[in-house]
């Protein structure tokens, strides 16, 4: 389940990040900090170098901030859903007095159907 919702955050994330304002910047050597001579003649003569920055708005900063929360906070409820299934399925096996009966490969579907009809609230608090 985690990984599913994390290629549908990034896919979000990357439409996210397609929505800044691309400006053209230019950068070019200062000879001033260099004693030598050559160096002063080829840096001179070198073309500045061109490259691409993106700008966005407020709101899409806070956005992107809200999609990051909204990242950490859901992980961790996917993560502490997984650990309420397990512990629920461990409570169950070590409660059980007829093991060989009572538990089987349905346990842990029948302690995550449990856990996601009744429990969902503790774990997300």
């Amino acid at each position: 389940a985690f990984i599913v919702f994390a290629v549908i955050f990034m896919i979000y994330g990357i439409y996210l990040a397609s929505l800044g304002e691309v400006s053209t910047e230019e950068f070019r050597f200062n000879s001033t900090n260099f004693i030598d001579i050559d160096m002063i003649n080829f840096l001179d003569n070198y073309p500045p170098i061109v490259y691409r920055t993106y700008e966005f708005s407020d709101q899409i900063t806070y956005v992107g901030w809200g999609m990051l929360f909204a990242f950490f906070w859901t992980s961790t409820f996917i993560v502490a859903v997984g650990d309420m299934i397990m512990a629920m399925a461990i409570a169950t096996w070590y409660f059980t007095r007829n093991k060989k009966k009572d538990i089987h490969s349905g346990t842990v579907w029948a302690c995550t159907c449990q856990v996601l009809l009744y429990h969902l609230g503790t774990v997300a608090f």
